[in-house]
């Protein structure tokens, strides 16, 4: 309807009074309905309105101005069983901003850019927020129209960008303990503590239900810390811990498994501490129960690899030269004897051995053996405090 014939309805008023009602035959409109209460709707309602209000905001940020839209909508059945919407053409609004703690704000509109019309029925204002810290707030609309007073609240998150950092006590936990994680939240901008920032703790099992949502804010320097006790019951598998801020998360995953001590041990070492040009070097071991009674037969495997100066013969790595099965005996042990080393041995070279023991049931444990082959049987190293170092006396 345009400007001109709302100012034609209203010069019509008197005469269209009917029992009460102001109501139109050949105009879309119901009188009453907007001169009483500022809705336009097509008929006339046939029982009271019903007021519902909205609210809308974009860009809104601390410091920074932005458009805030509220309006007023208004619902009542008619006479023909159908239901009448309109919006409500006239009234007020308040803005305020909500802390976690409930406390209201008053948020007024910019002085350049006051509450105004849209499209003659949303109200539109520019709002700054203030400084505050960051938080979980909540932006209410308070609308008062000739159908009465009501609110309309929209969550309004305040985060500035954020880093974080998420670790656990260890990787690995047994069902019954208690994991204990950390978190750390900076600021991305410069990366300096937030202390005081609100965030969520989160534990998911791993089949990704959630075991855990607990609200908890940093603390000083930016670190907040949780726990968590696992049920005797908990699920075997990987586990993930993670703190949420706004838009910034982290997580960290931990395994949950039962510990099993081993049925047995393998205990490998050399009976010299090197092994010098010409000599023969020899490791010995013995794979032993836990309770300390030895396992007879058990197979052993042997896989070397060698670091230092002098390369060994290619012949000890490649064709089997050094020893690489053997078996225990009715004590558990088992000896063996590596090739003699080379006269041409320079330097100082390690050779090591991954060990592997298998029982008679299949069960495996593993070791390792490391052994030293020196050229010299003394070795000197100087250590001074002089800036240049030793120099030789003429």
């Amino acid at each position: 309807m345009t400007i001109r014939n709302r100012r034609l309805l209203a010069g019509g008023l008197a005469a269209l009074l009917v029992g009460g009602t102001l109501a139109v035959a050949s105009w879309d409109v119901c009188l009453s309905a907007w001169v009483l209460h500022g809705v336009e709707v097509p008929r006339c309602p046939d029982g009271r309105f019903r007021q519902t209000v909205g609210l809308n905001a974009h860009g809104l940020s601390r410091g920074l101005a932005g458009p805030v839209f509220v309006w007023a909508e208004a619902q009542a059945p008619d006479a023909l069983g159908g239901m009448l919407k309109g919006r409500v053409g006239r009234g007020t609004a308040e803005l305020f901003l909500v802390d976690a703690d409930g406390k209201q704000t008053p948020l007024p509109p910019e002085k350049e850019h006051p509450w105004g019309r849209e499209d003659g029925l949303a109200l539109m204002a520019r709002v700054a927020l203030p400084q505050v810290p960051d938080g979980d707030y909540t932006l209410r609309a308070r609308v008062s129209t000739p159908l009465g007073t009501d609110t309309v609240d929209a969550a309004l998150p305040l985060y500035a960008p954020a880093r974080v950092h998420v670790l656990t006590d260890r990787p690995l936990y047994e069902p019954g303990n208690e994991v204990r994680f950390r978190a750390v939240v900076l600021r991305a901008k410069d990366l300096s503590p937030l202390d005081g920032r609100p965030g969520t703790w989160r534990v998911k099992d791993p089949s990704g239900e959630v075991v855990l949502e607990e609200r908890a804010p940093a603390g000083p320097w930016g670190v907040v810390a949780g726990g968590f006790p696992l049920d005797r019951g908990a699920a075997t598998g990987m586990w993930t811990v993670s703190w949420t801020s706004g838009n910034a998360q982290a997580e960290a995953r931990f395994t949950v498994e039962p510990f099993t001590l081993p049925r047995f041990r393998v205990d490998v070492g050399s009976p010299r501490p090197f092994w010098r040009a010409g000599e023969t070097p020899e490791v010995e071991g013995q794979v032993v129960y836990s309770s300390g009674a030895p396992v007879e037969g058990a197979d052993v495997e042997l896989g070397w690899r060698h670091s230092g100066d002098w390369p060994p013969p290619t012949e000890w790595l490649s064709g089997g030269g050094l020893p690489e099965r053997a078996r225990t005996d009715a004590a558990g042990r088992f000896r063996l004897v590596l090739p003699r080393v080379p006269m041409d041995l320079r330097g100082n070279t390690r050779l090591t051995a991954a060990v592997v023991a298998k029982d008679a049931a299949g069960d495996r444990v593993e070791g390792g053996v490391s052994l030293l082959l020196a050229e010299d049987a003394l070795a000197v190293s100087s250590v001074t405090e002089l800036e240049g170092g030793l120099v030789a006396r003429r």
